[in-house]
């Protein structure tokens, strides 16, 4: 049993134990059952990713949110992640050479995991049995997922946004997506319009991440045809001028600021060095709707306060 509260046409619910807060620490632990997941109601995704006044800013954990132990584009990591706040989860989506399509990062595995040699060379059959590392190198229980069980993960806890690898059809991706019924939990990073064009025609349906950071940009999407109820606005890893954002927001259109990366230059490093992840909250003022971040932990509980979100507290569901 569980409690939701309903923000318009969408439940964010909080499972179980409230947030027990991260401090200083950089990678702050959560050792209770909670877990905050999105509900999203058939055929709505596009309202709850289209900008209002009333919109509730999100977190956007980059490659799944890894930690400690907690490997990038593993489900233990997605659902790990899910314990510091409601998540629109960046994941990687790579083919094997037996056509199985499933979440990594990198086109060789020796990073990432216990084996060695090129993706595109390995089978499911092999590619299964290998062990997750994390960060550091450690290797953790966690095997590679395919993308099939990622969607069916995703239903009713999270919306997984898609980073599509070169050699990925997206045909197949889209085929496993209407297969699970899942187009309600996942949206599609673009790369350029002309790929943005390529996937609306192929999925009509699918919300887009697409680059936008200029009026000029925006009337380039809207020549392509690209529906912009359709589209998050990626404003990439630099704060736009708080005008562009209202230019955004008043064709209805959310923004994806990025401030992942750990290099000298990243706004998640920056912060970081400067001790005060309030930061993240400012970068919402400042007109930002979703952050895509390495430090999801920080940002969620930057941005959750009572004034813009509000959890009921109830029983974590055994499943």
């Amino acid at each position: 049993m569980f409690r939701s509260i309903l923000l318009g046409l969408f439940s964010l619910v909080c499972v179980c134990a409230p947030f027990s807060g991260a401090s200083a620490e950089i990678y702050p632990n959560i050792d209770e059952p909670t877990r905050f997941h999105i509900a999203v109601p058939k055929g709505h995704l596009k309202d709850l990713l289209r900008w209002s006044p009333s919109r509730v800013p999100m977190v956007s954990p980059h490659r799944g949110g890894p930690m400690p132990g907690y490997p990038e584009n593993a489900l233990e990591t997605l659902e790990n992640a899910t314990k510091y706040g409601p998540a629109i989860l960046e994941v990687d989506v790579a083919t094997l050479q037996d056509g199985t399509i499933v979440l990594m990062h990198d086109y060789t595995l020796d990073r990432t995991t216990t084996g060695t040699g090129q993706l595109h060379d390995t089978t499911w059959q092999t590619a299964k049995s290998l062990n997750l590392r994390d960060k550091s190198g450690k290797v953790t229980p966690f095997r590679i997922p395919r993308l099939s069980d990622a969607l069916m993960w995703a239903k009713g806890r999270a919306i997984l946004n898609l980073d599509i690898k070169r050699g990925t059809d997206f045909s197949l991706v889209m085929d496993l997506v209407r297969k699970t019924d899942t187009l309600d939990h996942v949206m599609a990073i673009t790369y350029s319009v002309k790929q943005a064009v390529t996937f609306n025609r192929i999925a009509p349906q699918m919300m887009l991440s697409v680059r936008i950071r200029s009026t000029s940009e925006l009337q380039t999407v809207k020549n392509a045809g690209i529906p912009l109820n359709r589209v998050v606005a990626w404003a990439g890893r630099r704060l736009l001028d708080p005008a562009v954002y209202r230019m955004l927001h008043n064709n209805g259109i959310m923004v994806m600021q990025g401030t992942l990366g750990f290099d000298d230059t990243s706004l998640d490093h920056q912060i970081m060095l400067s001790g005060n992840d309030s930061q993240y909250l400012a970068i919402v003022g400042r007109g930002a709707d979703i952050i895509a971040t390495d430090r999801h932990w920080a940002a969620q509980k930057a941005i959750r306060f009572p004034a813009l979100v509000y959890f009921l507290r109830g029983k974590a569901r055994s499943n």
